[in-house]
């Protein structure tokens, strides 16, 4: 096995990382760190997955104190993920960004890649975590305004 060399500019990033108030954008940091670890060390740059995504998308909103990191060989990560409930928190996130993703360029790529069929079902599912989601917060938003009515 290979040494992994870190710089040593990465090393005093890491020990200030520590100083960060602020979970979230601490643990984003060390994922930044140990990315860009990989890529001097010409490893696949890993994919951040699971919580730390999700508390990215909400902006801390939701806590998490883990780092799930995944590293694919291929340009199109949905095809090798595996990982059931990781691929469940990917397809409701999206579903939840549905109308900020750029669909077109989702489906140029799938189309070079011979996988139409199956990001047609992909966008399929994700077109109902959205339905789901916006029916979701529309019961929330109905529960706050019912709140402060009293």
């Amino acid at each position: 096995m290979e040494e992994i060399h870190v710089a040593p500019a990465l090393w005093e990033l890491f020990e200030s990382v520590k100083q960060i108030s602020d979970t979230w954008r601490q643990d984003l940091a060390v994922a930044s760190i140990i990315s860009k670890i990989f890529e001097d060390n010409h490893v696949t740059v890993p994919i951040v997955v699971g919580g730390l995504v999700v508390a990215t998308y909400t902006q801390g909103l939701y806590k998490t104190r883990d780092i799930d990191l995944i590293a694919v060989n291929t340009d199109f990560p949905y095809r090798v993920m595996e990982d059931q409930r990781s691929l469940e928190w990917a397809t409701k996130m999206m579903g939840v960004m549905y109308d900020h993703l750029e669909w077109s360029y989702c489906h140029s790529q799938a189309n070079q890649r011979n996988i139409i069929k199956e990001f047609d079902d992909v966008q399929h599912s994700v077109k109902r975590y959205k339905d789901d989601y916006e029916k979701m917060m529309d019961k929330v938003n109905e529960q706050l305004k019912t709140r402060r009515k009293k």
